[in-house]
């Protein structure tokens, strides 16, 4: 029912917060077996070392302090949800930077002893208990979650399966709102022995537990509640971001360019990213206006690491905090020292490393002082408004001063002397017959086994001809959708058109298929097709579903099990 494997849960696989006692979590309890077993809970925590708080209400303000309650009772009138807060600073990505919010970390007693005073929060009533079974049985016995869950035999694995999800439902949902809300603490589903933050943690798409990133990928591997990680390659990275998923969106950040941003490699500039409102807002905008193209994605995330790499360089040199530090005009100085150096400006020579890149950071501040001045002016900040103002003036007057004209002279002097190499013709006649034998052996390999493999080599010796023979972009002839050859007009040329034609022109007409597709800026592109061209296209499209290209991918070009297209 869940996906779990067969074979029990070994010793090893399932830690000491995993286990539940058959006694409290698959047996009905009377009430004078708990009331012995408070009696004898409460003797026991007296004779050790452990303070023992009084039994009365009392707001919980460490990590540790819920330690001091009985484990044996239920606490959710006595003890305050650690996560409620009546207002916190957090970071836009969802993980909080703040003080206040805390990973619940093991203890143990002087003598080495562990401490049982993890508690768990209950997915209904949102409430701790420290034995969530027996809780579960007593109090949501009608919830069809739960009364599956008590359906399965006592000890079984089946049994165990479902109260550990519901479990961990209970936790994600506090963990989350104790993360957007940056403030309280959160649980793990295995507890540390030393200080960790919440940022180092993730939760598992499956079991939906709190595990920390770097064994994520291992636990994934091994998790009951999956038979298998479908669909992902070997690495911690791709696990990562796949879990990131289940992450909450912060407020105000659209949903679909949350996903954008979470495609991102996990670093330093990615955390300056999802932290900083202004990067975001310059993300969403661009996302507004090419978002529909998902070849502009990687585009759209390049354009906010440019843009956090001179915010984490101003934070390096301890002058500029955030992105909106930038735009007070008593601080553009420090602005156009962290571009230099972010661009690698040599004082000396006064050229730059990266001349492209010192454009580029211009064009991104200045696009982001715009979108910052409209919402001031919609807001009605007057100072805001004047600060962007002013920073806009001065850099019409001095930006060019300091940047501009020394990138755009690194840039011409690179083309001074530049060789221009020119392929010989006894070499593009080698290719053109490589071309040529390569395609009708992977044809034959596609009729013959339609299998991924097979379909990928013809697809990229098509696309290699198809550039060569019309020169041009490549990313144009990449990103052909399928329709566009599909939907291709393979009338006969019209009687009255043919008399404007010549006779060789007539017969081109009749030897090559005309396709039009977008190029650069919205143009409007010709590619022509040889026969043999359309051949090879006409048999991609009859064997792209036993291939395992997707029906959701719609360039012509794609890659199988992916919506991504071919490149060469």
């Amino acid at each position: 029912m869940l996906g779990y494997t067969e074979e029990a849960p070994s010793s090893s696989e399932i830690s000491e917060e995993e286990y539940v006692p058959e006694s409290d979590s698959d047996s009905s309890v009377d009430v004078k077996q708990l009331k012995g077993r408070k009696k004898r809970a409460q003797k026991t925590t007296s004779a050790s070392s452990l303070e023992v708080q009084p039994l009365k209400r009392r707001r919980v303000t460490t990590s540790c302090s819920l330690a001091a309650k009985d484990p044996g009772e239920s606490s959710s009138a006595d003890v305050n949800d650690p996560g409620e807060s009546s207002s916190a600073d957090m970071n836009d990505h969802g993980e909080s930077s703040s003080p206040d919010v805390t990973v619940m970390t093991l203890k143990k007693k002087e003598d080495g002893s562990r401490v049982y005073n993890k508690r768990y929060y209950c997915v209904f009533c949102n409430k701790p208990y420290s034995k969530m079974s027996r809780h579960l049985e007593a109090k949501h016995s009608d919830k069809p979650e739960v009364a599956n869950a008590l359906k399965c035999p006592k000890g079984s694995k089946e049994r165990w399966l479902q109260f550990s999800l519901l479990r961990n439902k209970g936790n994600r949902a506090h963990n989350n709102k104790v993360i957007k809300e940056g403030k309280g603490m959160v649980i793990p589903r295995q507890q540390s022995t030393k200080p960790a933050k919440a940022a180092d943690y993730l939760h598992c798409i499956y079991c939906e537990g709190y595990f920390k990133r770097k064994s994520l990928w291992s636990h994934m591997r091994r998790c009951n509640l999956s038979q298998k990680v479908k669909g992902l390659k070997p690495g911690t990275s791709r696990v990562q971001a796949l879990c990131k998923y289940a992450e909450p969106v912060p407020d105000s950040v659209n949903a679909q360019f949350w996903k954008l941003v979470l495609n991102m490699h996990h670093d330093d500039i990615t955390k300056v990213v999802r932290s900083e409102k202004c990067i975001l807002k310059l993300g969403e905008h661009l996302f507004n206006k090419h978002g529909q193209d998902v070849t502009r994605h990687e585009y759209i995330r390049q354009k906010m690491r440019e843009t956090a790499r001179v915010v984490l360089q101003g934070q390096k040199d301890g002058k500029l905090e955030m992105l909106s530090d930038f735009f007070v005009p008593a601080n553009f100085p420090h602005v156009i020292d962290a571009v230099q150096k972010v661009a690698g400006l040599d004082e000396r020579t006064k050229v730059f490393k990266t001349p492209s890149l010192a454009l580029k950071l211009g064009h991104n501040l200045n696009k982001v002082a715009s979108i910052l001045e409209c919402e001031a002016m919609i807001s009605g900040d007057e100072n805001t408004i004047q600060n962007v103002r002013v920073f806009k003036q001065i850099c019409e007057t001095r930006w060019s001063e300091c940047v501009s004209s020394h990138a755009l002279r690194t840039l011409n002097e690179a083309k001074w002397n530049a060789p221009q190499l020119i392929p010989f013709a006894d070499d593009v006649r080698k290719m053109h017959q490589y071309l040529d034998t390569k395609r009708i052996e992977c044809q034959r390999n596609l009729k013959e086994e339609a299998v991924k493999k097979n379909w990928a080599e013809l697809a990229k010796i098509t696309l290699c001809e198809v550039i060569i023979f019309n020169r041009r972009r490549e990313g144009e002839v990449s990103k052909m959708p399928q329709n566009a050859f599909t939907l291709r007009d393979t009338s006969v040329t019209h009687p009255d058109v043919e008399l404007a034609l010549s006779e060789l022109e007539k017969k081109l007409c009749k030897h090559f298929q005309r396709i039009e597709i977008k190029g650069k800026r919205g143009r409007k592109v010709p590619i022509l097709l040889t026969p043999d061209m359309a051949s090879s296209m006409e048999l991609l499209v009859q064997n792209r579903h036993h291939c395992d290209v997707l029906d959701e991918n719609p360039y012509m070009f794609g890659r199988p099990d992916s919506q991504s297209l071919q490149r060469i």
